[in-house]
């Protein structure tokens, strides 16, 4: 049964200035309405709310003319359910009218107007009335067997059959199900659920339960599901009937049958994808989780059943569409979608899983005070970055990356990524400010001629990546500055020695500087 929504109480179809509206409640006479030289319509809405067969019955004592009459659902100026026109008889008006077809949820509305202009009426007597069908309740049928009919208030219902035969037939041997659409293009679908022995007979039919046969069908066992496309509007029956097979012990059985019914507008599925082809996530953070969702053609189509599976669970698991990173590696996350048809699609999303990694363009730098410099990061994963000083009093970090010399001494500067995880860092030196000539006209520092013989050795010249090595300042004034080129980093240092870690395979430099003077030593990194 498809539930539709109610619409406001009147039309803008009818002269608001000549026409009287009010609601009522089922069960209730109203009498607050009548014709007049300047009302012509009279609109009572009242709610439906189950499955149900309809009566009103309306009456008046006096009337000057004829008084046409309209039942509708949804508006009340949409297709007519009754459109009937009462003749005046004895200036009197009677009219009683009872559905013979169940009506669905929802508003509905009764107009009763003047046939002609200039129509007047007594107050109007209106009462509506409903009789609904209760699940189970048992209605004279034109089969030999027994049949019990059951109201279909959904898109899907599971229903069972069971037998306790000893020739002859129990409650529940038979169903019966009806419903109603409301419009032309619904599918309906029937699917046994389990093993059973014996067969199920399965019947629909149209307008009646001896109506046209739309499906005569058996299922013996578990035989796939039948179905039935582009059902027209209308009401329909279906028969379930738990059925013996001649080679079977008829004395005794303690089978059950069960069975699921959709009803649904038959919309078929042309394609379907997800909402990306691939993803590349990260192990931990926000970086590790991702959403995938499926969108199908065209968008108004229904899916029957949904399948997500991923094809390493080490790597990646998926529930729903969501996609959480487990460990490093590739897997391949795949839907399965069912169509009401039976029709299968398939479709892929590559997810692959990395350790983020976050590297700066610079292990050191030396500045002077007030000299800035931009560093970059590149990170394995596209994530935000944040910064930091390890002492802002000696040289500071914008969100940029945007280190300023604040005065003279040594730190470490770093990139954290949102995720976590940090970068090595880099070495600020900030210069010692030299004296300045007070008899230099152009105020330029005075440089003293300086002779150093510096000479350094490396513990290892050589080495892996990751893998340490110790250069030693053989000789030369010592409290010098160290620095390293791309490829190596810093992890500790002192007067004469410096211990530098490869990070980048390649040739790379230590140097040393003092007194203005500078020796490099090189150190390749495999």
């Amino acid at each position: 049964i498809v539930i539709v929504s109610a619409v406001p109480v009147y039309s803008k179809a009818y002269n608001e200035k000549r026409t009287n509206y009010v609601s009522i409640k089922v069960g209730k006479e109203n009498s607050s309405l009548k014709l007049t030289k300047d009302i012509d319509n009279l609109i009572y809405d009242f709610e439906v709310k189950d499955t149900c067969y309809l009566s009103v019955s309306a009456s008046a004592k006096k009337v000057t003319g004829d008084v046409a009459v309209r039942l509708t659902y949804k508006s009340s100026d949409s297709s007519a359910l009754v459109n009937e026109t009462i003749d005046n008889n004895n200036n009197e008006f009677k009219w009683n009218y009872k559905s013979s077809s169940l009506l669905m949820p929802g508003k509905y509305y009764i107009i009763i107007s003047g046939s002609e202009s200039g129509v007047t009426s007594d107050m109007i007597k209106l009462k509506v009335n409903t009789e609904n069908i209760k699940l189970n309740d048992k209605e004279d049928n034109n089969f030999s067997f027994q049949a019990q009919y059951q109201a279909f208030d959904g898109t899907e219902r599971t229903y069972s059959l069971s037998r306790l035969a000893s020739y002859g037939f129990k409650d529940d041997v038979d169903d019966w199900i009806f419903f109603n659409t409301d419009q032309d293009g619904f599918f309906i679908r029937i699917e046994p659920l389990n093993k059973f022995s014996g067969q199920m007979y399965v019947e629909l039919h149209s307008n009646s339960d001896t109506g046209l046969n739309l499906i005569n069908n058996y299922f013996v066992k578990d035989l796939t599901d039948i179905n039935r496309r582009d059902l027209p509007k209308g009401k329909y029956y279906l028969s379930f009937r738990y059925d013996f097979l001649d080679n079977e012990d008829k004395a005794f059985d303690n089978s059950q049958i069960v069975y699921r019914v959709t009803v649904a507008p038959s919309i078929g599925m042309e394609s379907v994808k997800l909402s990306s082809k691939s993803l590349t996530l990260g192990t931990k953070g926000s970086f590790s989780t991702a959403e995938l969702y499926l969108t199908t053609t065209p968008k108004n189509a229904i899916a029957k059943k949904v399948e997500w599976k991923s094809s390493n669970n080490k790597v990646a698991t998926v529930k729903d569409g969501k996609v959480t990173a487990k460990g490093v590696g590739s897997a391949n996350i795949t839907c399965k979608v069912t169509g009401l048809d039976g029709s299968v699609y398939n479709c892929k999303c590559t997810v692959k899983v990395a350790k983020q990694k976050v590297t700066l363009d610079k292990t050191s730098i030396s500045l002077k005070k007030g000299e800035t410099y931009t560093l970059k990061a590149t990170l394995k994963l596209k994530e935000s970055v944040t910064w930091y000083s390890d002492d802002s009093s000696i040289a500071k970090i914008s969100d940029k990356g945007v280190v300023t010399a604040v005065k003279s001494g040594k730190t470490t500067v770093y990139a954290k990524s949102k995720s976590g995880v940090k970068s090595d860092v880099c070495t600020v030196e900030v210069a010692k400010e030299v004296p300045q000539n007070n008899n230099n006209n152009n105020n330029v520092p005075k440089v003293e001629p300086v002779t150093e013989n510096i000479t350094l050795s490396a513990s290892y010249k050589t080495i892996d990546v990751g893998f340490n090595t110790r250069v030693t300042l053989v000789s030369g004034t010592p409290g010098g500055n160290w620095s390293v080129s791309n490829g190596l980093s810093i992890i500790k240092s002192s007067d004469k020695t410096v211990d530098v870690k490869g990070v980048i395979e390649g040739n790379a430099t230590v140097t040393y500087s003092v007194s203005g003077v500078s020796k490099s030593i090189t150190i390749t990194v495999e």
